[in-house]
This record gives C-alpha cells, structure tokens and sequence, in this order.
C-alpha cells in the first residue's frame, strides 16, 4: 500500500497546491479500498483535507494568515462531476464571479447538472447542483462556456468595454483558436463578442 500511497502523493504534488481530487481519479493505481486507505492515510497526515466524502484538496497555506485557504469552489464542482461521471455548467452569478465581472463573493454556488439537484456544504459555503437542460454542449473549450454564462448574466446591454477587457485578460492564448471556433454554438450576440475578442482584443489594463 505504501507504494501506491506514494504515487497518489507524488500525483497531488504534480497537480500542485490548491487542487482538488476524488478517489476515483486513482482508481487506475489500485482497488478502491486500498485507494480509500491511502487518501485516509494522507488526510491522517496532513498533506490533503477532506471537504466531503471521496473529495480532498490539497490546500494551499497562507503564511501571511498563517492558515490554509478555503477551496476553489469551481475545482470542487468540477471534481464532485467527475466522481459522478456528471455534465455540469457553470450557473450566471457563479460565472460572474470566476471571472471577477461581480464583486460580491456569494456564499451560494449554482450549476446546472445534467443529474438529480444536489446540494453540498463546502466549509461555509453552499455548493448547490441544479438539475436543467445543459446548453452549449458543443464548446470545445470551458472558457467560452464560462464566459457564455456570464455575459448572458450581464445581458447584451449591460455589456461594455471594461467588461470585455476584463473577459480578454482572463483568455489563455492557447485557447483563442478553440474559442473562435466555438463562437458559431454561442448565441448570436455572444458569437459576434467572442469572434471580435479573439480576433482583435480590446486593450487591457492593470
């Protein structure tokens, strides 16, 4: 056991500080009980915290609080979809957040779930899976279904140029091809906004 508990560490470690991993993503390495007893033997340890059954993260430590940070909710839900082989879609207040588009930090996190509505309390806030029809399922890429729900949040005419150098600067380069490429599912106004940033960003400011 001590040799798969190693290679589920040196796994963790890879992902680095502030991931987010369920039992089943070892499954591959060993039985399920022989993978339940190393992620315990972690947790006993120290090295990970467990946030609900099967799912851990492997915390990030402030040494400026001098504590460890709350989880990334967003790693969490992608984490819980993929124990339960679940689609999910970030919800419009959720998006507005993950992209810094709302200041407010919500103390609820709402996805769409293609499975029975779920609800999950992460430390002091809620993690609620809504059970809907999921949209967009033909995006290539999760920044542009991420983005998608935002500015169908915002709606067409609260959307601006601060808004858009805000989306810009949250692009990874490596992205924009498959962005652009999803823009033609994306309804029409939000096509036009991810062909035109893609294509010809606006300036963003620090």
């Amino acid at each position: 056991m001590q040799k798969t508990e190693n290679k589920i560490y040196s796994s963790i470690r890879g992902k680095g500080a502030g991931c987010v991993i369920t039992n089943s993503d070892f499954y591959h390495l060993a039985a399920r009980g022989t993978i339940n007893r190393c992620l315990t033997s972690l947790r006993e340890r120290g090295i990970i915290r467990s946030l609900i059954t099967g799912i851990y993260d492997y915390p990030i430590y402030s040494e400026l609080l001098q504590e460890q940070l709350a989880p990334d909710i967003d790693l969490v839900a992608q984490a819980i979809a993929r124990k339960n082989q679940w689609h999910i879609q970030i919800a419009g207040d959720a998006a507005l957040n993950y992209l810094g588009l709302s200041t407010q930090v919500p103390g609820r996190y709402v996805y769409l779930s293609d499975a029975q509505s779920r609800e999950y309390k992460i430390m002091n806030r809620t993690l609620e899976f809504k059970r809907a029809p999921i949209k967009q399922t033909k995006f290539q890429s999760r920044q542009t279904e991420i983005i998608t729900q935002a500015l169908l949040a915002l709606g067409e005419s609260n959307t601006n140029e601060t808004t858009l150098a805000k989306i810009v600067a949250y692009i990874k380069d490596k992205e924009r091809p498959r962005i652009l490429k999803d823009s033609r599912y994306a309804p029409a106004w939000i096509g036009e906004i991810l062909r035109n940033i893609t294509i010809n960003p606006p300036e963003t400011h620090e």
